[in-house]
């Protein structure tokens, strides 16, 4: 959170995290955003995911994924989280691993989340 705008929230647990958002969100309407690895950490905000869509509270969220290639194969942290939240959401967006010798890429991830 080096940006003068950023302020850092740092929390190990990801369902107690996506409450705080909704928090901040509700009081500030302004959404936070949340930022959690892969796996069983993104199912974990699903309860402040509905809460936020069913009382239009603002909540971004940035969730990683593990490389195309680990998909399905059953390896650590793989649970499919394609749609994970289904219809709660109001936009979704599964980007593409950057590629380096693509003209561009930092700007289509920059399009996509500014698009949210």
């Amino acid at each position: 959170a080096s940006h003068p705008r950023a302020r850092l929230n740092v929390c190990i647990d990801e369902r107690s995290l996506g409450f705080w958002a909704l928090g901040y969100g509700r009081a500030c309407g302004r959404p936070a955003a949340v930022v959690t690895s892969s796996g069983t950490a993104v199912a974990n905000l699903l309860p402040a995911v509905v809460e936020a869509s069913l009382s239009g509270v603002p909540l971004l969220l940035l969730t990683a994924d593990r490389p195309a290639e680990l998909r399905d194969t059953a390896a650590n942290q793989t649970i499919d989280q394609t749609k994970i939240f289904g219809g709660f959401t109001r936009w979704f967006f599964d980007l593409p691993p950057p590629v380096a010798d693509v003209p561009g890429f930092g700007r289509t991830v920059l399009t996509a989340a500014s698009t949210a």
